[in-house]
């Protein structure tokens, strides 16, 4: 870890987890004049939902009969994005530290964010998809192999086989 940054303010709320509870609770500590920061080790906020199956329908959100996981993103952005919270992507929390009866330490691998509370919306945490373990598979990754889907068009008119994964592979299937 390189020596971290301390120079940051105080925020009234730091948020460990850009997913979708982590983005609404960003709105709502926006809502109440929070000062807020989302600290997401992945490089975009989301979640599973964005990282995963950004193009799977959700039928059991409120307010939305049916919504693709990256519109559902995109409009939790787009509202917590009306209170302006500060957002550390690709930043991996180490430590919570109680610093006094007021304050929190959050360390990370990028620096220390000091907040008067906070709240832990990680979700599964940060992941990593379980590689093919043959020798030649990683040459294959992003052209033939693929672990999560981005974008289905890419598939489209293509024989496809689904490979684990659980529920979400049968979903896909």
């Amino acid at each position: 870890m390189s020596s971290p940054q301390q120079d940051l303010p105080i925020r009234d709320i730091v948020i460990i987890g850009g997913g979708p509870a982590g983005m609404f609770a960003a709105f709502y500590g926006g809502m109440r004049q929070a000062s807020v920061t989302i600290i997401e080790s992945m490089p975009q906020l989301g979640g599973q939902l964005a990282a995963l199956y950004p193009e799977k329908y959700i039928y059991d959100v409120a307010g939305f009969p049916k919504v693709t996981a990256q519109e559902l993103v995109n409009q939790l952005k787009q509202q917590m994005d009306h209170f302006q919270p500060t957002v550390c992507l690709e930043e991996k929390v180490a430590q919570v530290v109680k610093k006094d009866e007021r304050l929190f330490e959050i360390h990370t691998d990028k620096r220390i964010h000091t907040a008067k509370a906070v709240i832990v919306t990680a979700g599964v945490g940060a992941f990593e998809p379980r590689r093919l373990e043959l020798p030649e598979a990683a040459g294959y990754e992003k052209t033939n192999l693929h672990y999560f889907v981005s974008d289905l068009q890419r598939f489209k008119g293509r024989k496809v086989l689904i490979s684990g994964g659980g529920d979400s592979a049968v979903d896909w299937a």
